[in-house]
């Protein structure tokens, strides 16, 4: 006699390929989510160095600058002939191309420009804007 307890080969099946799909779904959302957060570790990292170079013009009555190419991942600081190379997170890079260079000038961190928009973009494509505003240099990330 046969018992009615137990599960179906056609059950058994029916589950594992619904929890594969579910998986894959977890899997692509996670790695979505790991890509975004590294364009914001980027973001966040290169809008404390500016209010950084801006406190440091402040502090050390002397200039600093920042420069930084398109397409790059890393950027350079200088004070007093004295350039350091940093780079952005993983998978961050500077959004356009040529030169960019910024200075905070002495003694009060003024910006030597006015309102600029420095964008970073990420492993897919995705991109995030810095601010700059006026010439005090208030960082906004939008």
């Amino acid at each position: 006699m046969k018992s009615g307890a137990g599960f179906t080969l056609i059950e058994i099946l029916l589950t594992v390929a619904v929890m594969g799909i579910m998986s894959g779904i977890a899997v692509f959302s996670f790695f979505n989510f790991q890509t975004k957060q590294q364009l914001r570790d980027g973001v966040v990292q290169f809008a404390g160095e500016l209010n950084n170079l801006r406190a440091q013009a402040r502090k050390t009555s002397s200039n600093w600058t920042i420069t930084w190419v398109g397409g790059a991942s890393n950027y350079q600081v200088t004070n007093n002939s004295v350039t350091t190379v940093r780079n952005l997170a993983t998978g961050v890079k500077f959004d356009g191309s040529g030169s960019k260079t910024l200075n905070f000038q002495a003694p009060y961190g003024l910006l030597d420009q006015t309102n600029l928009a420095i964008t970073l973009k990420g492993r897919n494509n995705a991109t995030q804007g810095i601010y700059l505003i006026g010439m005090g240099g208030k960082v906004v990330i939008k």
